[in-house]
């Protein structure tokens, strides 16, 4: 997990999905002197990650590199000072299930690798 404070700047386009209750897929989230690219954001967060606005993020996932299972997410953020959070359950399907999911599919498709 990594926490991006700073206003926000570019705010990249991006494709819905209607999964978990609304997410979209944004080709960049610039934060201060920070971006990071290809980043999910709920319908509920996006309302108030707007450019020009002081916030604080936290985000679960790879910043940089291949994202091969799942993408960095905004679970949480304070904007002007105000706290909006994701459900607890999201936030749980976030971090331990999607990491649960990929040790699997590593422990079943390691070894036939090896073959």
């Amino acid at each position: 997990m990594k926490i991006l404070q700073g206003v926000v700047g570019t705010v990249g386009g991006g494709t819905w999905s209607s999964k978990l209750g609304g997410w979209t897929i944004r080709s960049v989230l610039e934060i201060g002197d920070q971006h990071v690219r290809t980043i999910g954001i709920s319908d509920y967060l996006e309302n108030y990650i707007q450019p020009g606005a002081q916030v604080r993020v936290l985000i679960v996932g790879r910043l940089s590199g291949p994202h091969f299972f799942y993408k960095p997410m905004v679970l949480a953020a304070e904007v002007n000072g105000k706290k909006y959070k994701e459900p607890a359950l999201r936030i749980l399907i976030a971090t331990t299930l999607l990491r649960g999911m990929f040790a699997l599919l590593l422990l079943i498709f390691a070894p036939i690798a090896w073959i």
